[in-house]
């Protein structure tokens, strides 16, 4: 057995209901393990910091423990069937994980090799899907190859080193056929496996609830979104491995040496996501941060509200750009101004420590819809639909298009970017528009758009980037999509933070009890991220609001209703918020605590 590591966590597990999520780290006081298998002791400290670098060490990184419950053909939503199952296995042995026991990972002892990453399984119920015996007819029974064991025990033998191990959590009669009860003990003792009774303590650790999510398995969603934190060994037990910025989080061990590197790429840090975590800042539009001093307002702003981040427009409603772009459809159409010196205002921010979020308006574009009007969303009688100011969300050009932008803003140096408009056009005339991209073997339906080009934006920009996306606040409480493509629960994937709408005003009468929702800016906003989170907690995505800061209807929005907003966010255990007024006129004795 090795010496163990001990590392504090970046992400806490949060059970929410039956499912369990991953959590940002605000605390650093729970424990994980981490550890390494031995690597060669006559190394130079040269020579071990360049293997670390090289396998991408990173040991104070996150460890998925994944939670099954039936595997079966039972059409329960916390089924798996037997192939599911293999096909989980699989996604976790591409990806170079290798399993390790529930213990292990409790006491902190993990042993594997260089470049792989720990994973732990967990079985609750004791269905008989989870280890089922068949009757030889020649010989003793047999577990059932498309049992959880079976299939365990299968995989294992066709991939050396992934390993069999899982920990099963039983009741008092486990697995069904109580005439191999004691035969099926002995078998999974002997075979490596960990039984637990069902009173065991959860309290030491949360799980991951694998299920069919929208299509895909939850264990590759989650599996996406902890990749670029995700645990990687160094292959060694004498050191703890990380790149930098990750090394004030480590704990001092005897005989442990702390072993940090370089990484050139962007890549996570614990300290980059409690910034954007506990993002409260607001809106900012490029014409407004052209100017000097409106842009010294804003500064002052952010100091006299004791606020963190700035929210700054890239492309706006109106589809210009507010600094000269050099993404080729900017240029060829004459999309980019030079409006603000976005350097210049992003090295402000720097400087201050502010959190900068990029926001990108996507298909609502009338400049690029009139520059390129193959590219413009059309009425079913071919006039241009809302007097020509959408495009097309079926067209892969406007998708690139908005996503070099992205790209750019990365480059340019912006924390995070945010995607707004990610929708189609609302309305009646809106559901039989013309699309040109649209081809005849495109069966998708507009959900399917908005999540497919999340999906796909997100392969681009990486887990090792923070990334978001607006919704429309009645999402919440919708059944369906409203024809305009957005389902939280089919976005939340691809993002770290959806930010609903849900401004009071936007509400009818009847909208969550209230007669003029508007006056109930603290009852709306607590119910509408109640309601979104339960559509979103089982992936991982964290909300981010955006609250009202302009008056729309009575009454009139001041001090009161602001920090109403924010009070409902933070009492929903919401750190971070935005606050939109499109004219940016904010009032710090509004705002501040």
């Amino acid at each position: 057995m090795l010496n163990k590591k001990t590392a504090f966590p970046l992400v806490v597990l949060a059970i929410l209901a039956c499912f369990l999520t991953w959590q940002s780290l605000e605390n650093p006081s729970l424990v994980i393990p981490s550890a390494g298998s031995a690597g060669a002791s006559n190394a130079t400290p040269e020579e071990i910091r360049q293997n670390a670098k090289t396998v991408g060490a990173n040991e104070l990184g996150q460890v998925p423990v994944f939670s099954y419950h039936q595997i079966d053909y039972d059409q329960s939503p916390l089924s798996r069937t037997p192939e599911e199952f293999r096909s989980d296995l699989q996604e976790l042995y591409d990806r170079n994980y290798v399993l390790i026991s529930l213990s292990d990972y409790i006491t902190g002892s993990i042993d594997i090799p260089a470049g792989k990453s720990p994973a732990v399984l967990t079985f609750d119920g004791g269905s008989p899907g989870q280890f089922r015996l068949l009757e030889q007819q020649n010989g003793g029974p047999v577990p059932d190859p498309d049992s959880a064991v079976g299939i365990l025990m299968d995989f294992s033998s066709k991939h050396p080193g992934f390993g069999h191990t899982a920990t099963f959590f039983a009741n008092a009669e486990p697995f069904g056929q109580p005439q191999y009860l004691q035969d099926k003990l002995q078998m999974l003792n002997q075979w490596g496996f960990e039984i637990e009774s069902q009173d065991f303590d959860l309290t030491q650790f949360k799980r991951i609830q694998v299920f069919a999510d929208n299509g895909r398995s939850s264990l590759v969603n989650w599996l996406d979104r902890i990749s670029g934190s995700r645990y990687v060994s160094d292959g060694r037990n004498d050191t703890t491995a990380v790149p930098g910025g990750w090394e004030k989080y480590a704990k001092d061990e005897p005989g442990k040496r702390l072993v940090t590197y370089t990484r050139e790429e962007p890549y996570r840090t614990p300290a980059k996501d409690l910034l954007s975590s506990n993002a409260r800042g607001v809106h900012v539009s490029f014409a407004w941060a052209g100017s000097t001093e409106r842009w010294n307002e804003v500064l002052a702003l952010v100091d006299s509200a004791k606020l963190n981040t700035v929210q700054l427009d890239v492309k706006d409603e109106t589809g210009r750009i507010g600094y000269g772009s050099q993404v080729g459809m900017a240029v060829d159409t004459g999309a980019g101004e030079s409006v603000m010196p976005v350097n210049e205002r992003l090295k402000d921010l720097k400087d201050r420590g502010v959190y900068s979020i990029a926001r990108i308006v996507v298909f609502r574009d009338p400049f690029l819809a009139q520059a390129r009007p193959d590219l413009m969303v059309r009425a079913s009688d071919g006039s241009p639909l809302a007097g020509g100011v959408w495009v097309d969300p079926y067209s892969k050009e406007v998708q690139d298009y908005n996503l070099a932008l992205a790209v750019e803003a990365y480059q340019l140096g912006f924390d995070e970017v945010q995607l707004d408009y990610i929708r189609f056009p609302e309305g009646l005339t809106a559901e039989t528009a013309l699309y040109n991209s649209k081809t005849g073997s495109d069966t998708r339906g507009r959900v399917d758009v908005i999540a497919d080009y999340l999906s796909y934006s997100r392969s681009v920009i990486t887990w090792d980037r923070p990334f978001s996306a607006t919704v429309f606040g009645f999402m919440s409480i919708a059944l369906d999509d409203q024809g305009i493509g957005q389902r939280p629960e089919r976005m939340a994937p691809f993002v770290d933070y959806l930010s609903p709408m849900s401004y009071p005003s936007h509400y009818g009468p009847g909208n969550y009890g209230f007669d003029n929702p508007n006056a109930h800016p603290y009852e709306v906003i607590d119910a509408s991220l109640k309601g979104f989170q339960s559509l979103v907690e089982s992936s991982g995505c964290r909300l981010r609001p955006w609250l009202q800061g302009f008056s729309m209807g009575q009454p009139p929005y001041g001090r009161d209703e602001i920090r109403a907003q924010i009070n409902a966010t933070e009492d929903n255990n919401i750190n971070t918020w935005l606050l939109w007024n499109s004219g940016v006129s904010y009032q710090a004795e509004e705002i501040a605590e």
